[in-house]
């Protein structure tokens, strides 16, 4: 349909510009979802990066263990209090979206940008 097509040729533009920085953390199964409604995105995506994996090099090379972990333990440890993960397993394929599950969603997102200033010193 005409929205779907505009909708991934605004995700494949805003995947793929190099300018906007794209930040995840375990970003692999959100991978493969994208890549069911826009096959290829993932080769043609720059300035993306994946805060576990960055994490975990960190983590490395200061300890010499580079354990995945997860999302609320790294907040914890960098930004002081862990994030409330209770509906990271609710049914998100269920419309309309709950407030509370909409609210996730959002402080999953935003606290990215705030975890990623605090890893570069910003």
């Amino acid at each position: 349909d005409k929205h779907g097509a505009a909708l991934v040729a605004c995700l494949r533009w805003l995947m793929s510009e190099p300018r906007l920085m794209k930040l995840g953390f375990s970003f692999d199964h959100d991978w493969e979802q994208l890549e069911k409604v826009a096959p290829g995105l993932f080769a043609e995506s720059t300035s993306v990066v994946d805060l576990q994996k960055y994490v975990s090099h960190v983590a490395l090379t200061e300890t010499g263990r580079g354990d995945l972990i997860g999302l609320s333990t790294v907040v914890k440890q960098y930004l002081g209090a862990p994030l409330d993960k209770t509906e990271q397993c609710s049914e998100w394929c269920k419309r309309p979206l709950s407030t509370s599950q909409i609210q996730y969603a959002a402080l999953d997102a935003l606290i990215l940008v705030d975890l990623a200033a605090v890893l570069c010193g910003d």
